[in-house]
């Protein structure tokens, strides 16, 4: 019986496929993958959702969303790192090309700036 993995790849044993088995690498790859995967509309808004104290309007487009990102810490003191980074993920996000991690990292500049609404609520 010929082994699954041979079916699936359409390769013969001893294969490039069998080293990655046997160096427990396949797993480490598909992670890589999964984090590196460009995320689709609904997915981008779950994750920020998730993520961002305050998250802004969510629009139905990449390029206002994008918009609407940089608006809200347009008047932030970040760093010019910080600064290229946020502004690098926000074109990816315009460009329809952004990542689980480029979320990541923007939420954690977003929310480094980003004060929840209630903190603002005076009694």
């Amino acid at each position: 019986m010929t082994p699954l993995k041979t079916i699936i790849y359409n390769e013969n044993e001893g294969s490039f496929y069998d080293k990655l088995y046997e160096d427990e690498k396949l797993g480490d790859i598909f992670n890589e993958l999964k984090e590196k995967r460009i995320l689709r509309m609904q997915e981008i808004y779950n994750y920020l959702n998730k993520l961002l104290n305050n998250p802004p309007s969510l629009p139905s487009n990449y390029r206002q969303l994008a918009s609407n990102l940089n608006d809200i810490v347009k008047n932030a003191q970040m760093t010019s790192d910080e600064k290229a980074k946020y502004s690098k993920i926000t074109k990816k996000i315009e460009d329809k090309r952004v990542t689980n991690q480029d979320l990541i990292e923007l939420a954690e500049i977003y929310n480094k700036y980003i004060i929840w609404e209630e903190n603002f609520e005076t009694d």
